[in-house]
């Protein structure tokens, strides 16, 4: 009887993409960084890196808002440039359930099963690994929008009313003035801030 035995000696290196994103470009470096450790992570699963795509200041929380790159990847990963894609962070590729949903139909149809992460490989094969994405997701959108309500809350209450509701005013934004917190407790219901 001949025993078969497999090996991946004369396999193709693995192609990976390698995603970076920073939602507000505070440090120039950070994507920089995101990009150092996923290359690292690469290196040390014996995959080569075929691409890099950065998103500096661009969130992953507002579907108003496009990123290039990630669009651009999408495109790559379609056109089966990819075997797996590195990420920092599975926050750093989605915070919105419906992309995500996008990202694992675009995948599936290319091939792509390796998600790599510092934080933790995902396969895409693999349902409790994805029933698991798809939790850290929704978490990551609920935290978003907590944030924006904490954010709005802030804005409230520096807006200010030129002439106060209490005396006649509106809260039309001809009527509304920023102010900073203590001048707005300061001027309270009065006409000036001085």
């Amino acid at each position: 009887m001949t025993k078969t035995v497999l090996t991946t000696a004369n396999a193709p290196p693995v192609r990976c993409a390698i995603y970076t994103r920073l939602s507000k470009e505070t440090d120039d470096l950070w994507c920089p960084r995101q990009e150092a450790d996923l290359r690292k992570l690469c290196t040390d699963r014996g995959w080569a890196v075929a691409a890099v795509y950065c998103d500096p200041d661009r969130s992953a929380a507002d579907p108003k808002i496009t990123r290039e790159a990630y669009q651009q990847l999408l495109v790559d990963i379609r056109a089966g440039k990819f075997d797996a894609v590195a990420v920092y962070d599975s926050d750093r590729l989605h915070r919105m359930n419906r992309e995500l949903e996008d990202f694992v139909v675009v995948c599936e149809a290319a091939g792509v099963t390796k998600l790599g992460s510092v934080t933790g490989d995902i396969d895409l094969n693999n349902p409790d690994a994805l029933m698991l994405l798809r939790f850290k997701v929704t978490i990551n959108a609920a935290e978003v929008e907590k944030t924006r309500r904490r954010v709005l809350r802030k804005q409230r209450e520096i807006a200010d009313n030129v002439i106060p509701v209490a005396l006649g005013g509106s809260n039309n934004a001809e009527n509304l003035q920023i102010l900073c917190g203590p001048c707005n407790r300061r001027k309270g219901a009065g006409l000036s801030t001085q």
